[in-house]
């Protein structure tokens, strides 16, 4: 049994995925980690606390405009969840598909208060 309630896991997790992919708040979103986060963004780097989190979004989220996120599902195991995803960059090419997706999966640990205390990514691009 994780240390928090399922309900506050799940309002946290509301509250982080619409501040980031939703609403695109990326300064907000990396202010939701604990200062001693661990992220593991497989193509990019490995970041060790919420300054590193935040010097690395904003510039590589700032550089690609067009792409957004569709959640396609999230399950919530104690403390952790785990969520699929679509990132999902628009066609400029009307000839073509009206966009393109490559999938992700990602993982969170929770860490109380509104905080997270960790996260990795995994994504094919």
């Amino acid at each position: 049994m994780g240390q928090f309630s399922r309900a506050e896991v799940d309002d946290a997790f509301a509250h982080f995925y619409k501040l980031g992919c939703v609403d695109e708040d990326w300064t907000g979103w990396a202010n939701l980690f604990t200062d001693d986060a661990h992220y593991v963004e497989h193509f990019w780097a490995t970041m060790h606390g919420r300054d590193e989190i935040r010097t690395w979004i904003d510039p590589v989220m700032i550089g690609v405009p067009e792409i957004y996120t569709v959640l396609d599902w999230y399950i919530i195991d104690d403390d952790k969840v785990v969520w699929s995803l679509q990132n999902r960059r628009d066609n400029p090419d009307p000839d073509g598909p009206p966009y393109f997706d490559f999938p992700g999966v990602s993982i969170a640990w929770y860490a109380g208060d509104g905080r997270w205390a960790g996260e990795e990514d995994y994504w094919d691009g």
